[in-house]
């Protein structure tokens, strides 16, 4: 009887952690598109110079910054049809191209989640590779993420203490689809993505963002980022736990 009752234990501490690895799966799983063709085709106004604003995605919003002279200023963003892009305080209504680039500064969007997400692809619409001019023919992208220790970025400058580079990704504008996959453990509420680093004398980036991809973190992360828990590890903790326990209760029968 008594063994009967330790395998029936034992039984119940498995299934238990199988539901458990299926939760946690099925949790962990959770994709999403934010798309941004169609927020406008016309210099349509999404955020404000230093506000948040949305378009193109439930659950988050962008903003605009750009580093000029080695200060970091706010930025409009604006959508077109070819995706989203800024307009710095060097540039105007007619003066372009209105576009996340490095020429006379370093231009970036920052995406704010209302959960942690893990980024898994980036599609550009515009860009320097495929509209090549004396100024702009290149789109290489930058991609960071904010896993400092507050929750908000104490600034929206790449090279500030708290984002980490999750990636350089060169001439994206040359891919299929202008579509560039993302691989990384990393989860946050805040991602930066910019031209990258630095223009040289015959190559200066450009491009805007025509849509993102990613992977919801949700409960089994806190945020702003970091690892994540793997859903198998949650299991098999579970099951040494019950495990312990079972083999405890025989060791106490035969002391008996």
């Amino acid at each position: 009887m008594k063994q009967q009752i330790a395998s029936s234990a034992l039984f119940r501490a498995l299934a238990a952690a199988c539901l458990l690895t299926a939760a946690a799966s099925a949790h962990a799983a959770t994709n999403w598109t934010a798309s941004y063709g169609g927020c406008g085709d016309s210099g349509n106004v999404v955020a404000a110079s230093g506000s948040f604003g949305t378009c193109g995605g439930s659950g988050v919003d962008v903003r605009g910054s750009s580093v000029i002279g080695g200060s970091v200023t706010d930025a409009t963003v604006k959508a077109w049809s070819g995706g989203l892009g800024v307009q710095n305080q060097n540039e105007s209504n007619t003066n372009g191209p209105h576009a996340l680039d490095n020429y006379g500064g370093l231009d970036a969007l920052i995406f704010k989640f209302t959960e942690s997400v893990s980024l898994t692809g980036l599609t550009l619409g515009w860009n320097g590779s495929d509209n090549s001019t004396s100024h702009y023919n290149d789109s290489d992208v930058s991609i960071y993420a904010w896993t400092g220790a507050s929750a908000t970025p104490t600034s929206y400058a790449s090279s500030v203490a708290g984002w980490v580079l999750i990636g350089d990704y060169f001439n994206v504008g040359t891919k299929t689809g202008n579509t560039q996959a993302v691989a990384t453990p990393v989860f946050s509420s805040y991602w930066l993505v910019s031209a990258y680093g630095s223009s040289t004398g015959s190559s200066t980036d450009a491009f805007k963002v025509l849509s993102l991809a990613g992977t919801y973190c949700g409960a089994l992360c806190a945020p702003p980022g970091g690892d994540v828990p793997e859903p198998g590890s949650l299991a098999l903790m579970a099951m040494g736990a019950f495990g312990l326990m079972a083999a405890r209760r025989r060791q106490k029968n035969q002391a008996i």
